[in-house]
């Protein structure tokens, strides 16, 4: 096999299983841009029709529904049971999911300050403005982050989803540390790494501490919290019009309707809804928030 390759895991696949294991660390959580029950944490029904509660619930663009049913009458409905059902949420992580090289030749790039074999994944320059810039905006309400496997193999990635070692067998690196760099390497799971091309030893807190941060904040009822998570979104992309626009376009195409501007102050938790998930589309970085 050759000394340096690509590891046999789909970043989706990574992604999924990561976010169901933060459960671990937290009563409730809940991933906007995923539709996979398991990672919301709770039925996603919640006792209501699932039509209803679905994803895909801010297509509905008719102001008034075939039942004489004001939409927006309904979207307060729907807040406030969930606001009953869901424990009020206090944190945000921004993830960005990395599927890295495997280098395990002497002649690498980066041997000479690992001496063994290790791990290695590059920057996306666009992409690390914007994690550096949620950052600055959240405010102490969310941490940005990337995450990236220690293993190689889907078999691994099995084992370890059975064992519910996947988080355990990542590394996780603080965005903002990585600001200036093109590359992350790393040897082993954890939270050491280095960043590149003038090496610089990275030490990032576990996520087991970045979640114990949440002990700080005040908790906010869900459909606040998914408005004011909209609105740091749209803060972060206000001065990159190319993201801007792009997630204009996605939330059009996800809402079946014009969207001339994105609003810098969500007033319908359905639409912030829509904002993250528009945002994630196009971002590739994966929103999870818990309580």
């Amino acid at each position: 096999m050759s000394p340096c390759y690509k590891i046999d895991i789909k970043e989706k696949s990574y992604e999924q299983h990561f976010n169901i294991e933060i459960g671990q660390y937290t009563d409730e959580l809940f991933a906007p841009d995923q539709c996979d029950e398991k990672i919301l944490g709770f039925d996603s029904s919640v006792h209501l029709n699932d039509n209803l509660w679905h994803p895909h619930f801010p297509r509905m663009s008719s102001r008034c529904l075939s039942n004489g049913v004001l939409r927006g009458d309904l979207e307060k409905h729907l807040g406030r049971g969930l606001n009953k059902i869901l424990p009020n949420m206090k944190f945000n992580l921004f993830i960005q999911f990395k599927r890295p090289e495997y280098l395990s030749g002497h002649r690498s790039g980066q041997w000479e300050h690992w001496k063994r074999s290790y791990y290695r994944f590059t920057l996306t320059p666009h992409q690390q403005e914007l994690l550096e810039k949620l950052a600055v905006v959240s405010k102490g309400r969310a941490a940005v982050v990337y995450a990236s496997p220690a293993f190689n193999t889907l078999d691994e990635l099995m084992e370890k989803k059975r064992n519910k070692e996947i988080i355990d067998s990542s590394n996780i690196i603080s965005a903002e540390k990585l600001s200036g760099h093109t590359k992350c390497t790393y040897a082993e799971a954890g939270n050491i790494s280095m960043g590149h091309s003038e090496p610089v030893e990275i030490v990032s807190p576990p996520l087991s501490k970045i979640l114990a941060q949440r002990s700080e904040n005040k908790g906010q009822p869900f459909t606040q919290h998914i408005k004011k998570s909209a609105d740091i979104i749209v803060k972060a992309i206000r001065e990159n019009k190319t993201i801007e626009n792009s997630v204009k376009l996605a939330k059009s195409a996800l809402g079946n309707e014009d969207v001339v501007e994105l609003p810098v102050e969500h007033s319908s938790w359905s639409d912030a809804l829509l904002t993250i998930r528009a945002f994630s589309i196009v971002s590739d970085i994966s929103l999870v928030s818990v309580s």
